[in-house]
């Protein structure tokens, strides 16, 4: 899960906590980032604060799910001896969590040579997580259906500010009616609960170039084009745009879970018109910043996907 929230307990406050509440040999402490690494007598775990988490039982119900349907290239949470998932200590919560093994580390921001391996872990993720029961999903983590935002915001942006005759407007007009009129002829996009914030420090590889996902704090009802779009956004903030890697991605992804026509022209439509560029332009800021990053990435879905672009 990694949850991100600092750790301010001094070390002896925190073994004295874990020895005392979850009745396990404290060996060693040491701080880790944000977080506190124990190696004890039951394994090697991390005490982190949970106070940004209100749902703590329904993201321990996700891990089990994917273990139990056999994902298990995450983490899982550990139960105090009162079987209780938070430790509450001084007006604040906190929560044990499995380390990941040894030789478990981050991808590199400056490499692409993980992105076979993300893509099929993440088809074997969403595999595992597509039979969680949706009536266990609290409402607030359910977004609204896609295609009736997307046209909401179509609609917005169309008559918002009417003087703004600008060339960006109708360049993403025109990007917004092409993804309407593609999710209208295939509207049958894949969702369930998906991972919802998949950058490098989310995303982990083993020696046997096994990828892990952990992090699951934004874990959302959504499209699969989301995670897959996201990741490949978050991925070429570091690198240029470039037909390889988009290629490896869902190269691994379909190695496990071929992707329908309505998923993969929503993963271009996720990955053209992302949340971020709606919302700059309705609040007026700055949608692109880096034009030929834009052009470079528009060129890689219109050779991939050229299906997509026609009309």
């Amino acid at each position: 899960m990694e949850i991100k929230a600092k750790t301010d307990l001094a070390p002896d406050k925190v073994q004295e906590l874990v020895e005392r509440y979850y009745g396990y040999q404290v060996k060693k402490v040491q701080k880790v980032r944000a977080v506190y690494k124990l190696e004890t007598d039951q394994g090697t775990v991390a005490f982190k604060n949970a106070r940004k988490i209100k749902d703590i039982a329904f993201i321990h119900s996700v891990l089990h799910h994917l273990h139990t349907c056999g994902f298990a290239e995450t983490s899982s949470l550990r139960k105090t001896k009162t079987n209780t998932l938070l430790l509450s200590y001084q007006n604040d919560d906190y929560v044990v969590e499995q380390w990941l093994p040894q030789k478990v580390e981050e991808v590199s921001v400056h490499a692409d040579n993980w992105l076979f391996s993300a893509g099929k872990a993440l088809a074997a993720f969403h595999h595992a997580i597509s039979s969680y029961p949706f009536s266990y999903i609290p409402k607030k983590r359910i977004r609204r259906p896609w295609g009736i935002w997307f046209i909401q915001q179509y609609n917005k942006i169309k008559y918002h500010r009417p003087w703004d005759q600008s060339a960006e407007k109708y360049w993403l007009l025109d990007r917004m009616k092409r993804a309407k009129d593609q999710f209208r002829m295939y509207p049958a996009i894949t969702t369930h609960l998906c991972h919802g914030s998949l950058h490098q420090e989310n995303i982990m590889i083993d020696r046997d170039q096994k990828v892990w996902l952990i992090d699951y704090e934004r874990i959302t009802y959504d499209a699969i084009g989301k995670d897959i779009a996201q990741l490949l956004m978050y991925h070429f903030r570091f690198h240029s745009w470039n037909q390889e890697a988009v290629e490896q991605l869902l190269i691994g992804y379909e190695e496990v879970s071929p992707l329908s026509q309505a998923d993969l022209y929503h993963i271009c439509t996720r990955s053209l018109v992302p949340e971020s560029i709606i919302y700059a332009y309705l609040d007026g800021k700055v949608m692109v910043t880096d034009w030929e990053q834009e052009m470079a990435k528009e060129a890689i879905w219109k050779r991939l996907v050229p299906s997509y672009w026609e009309r």
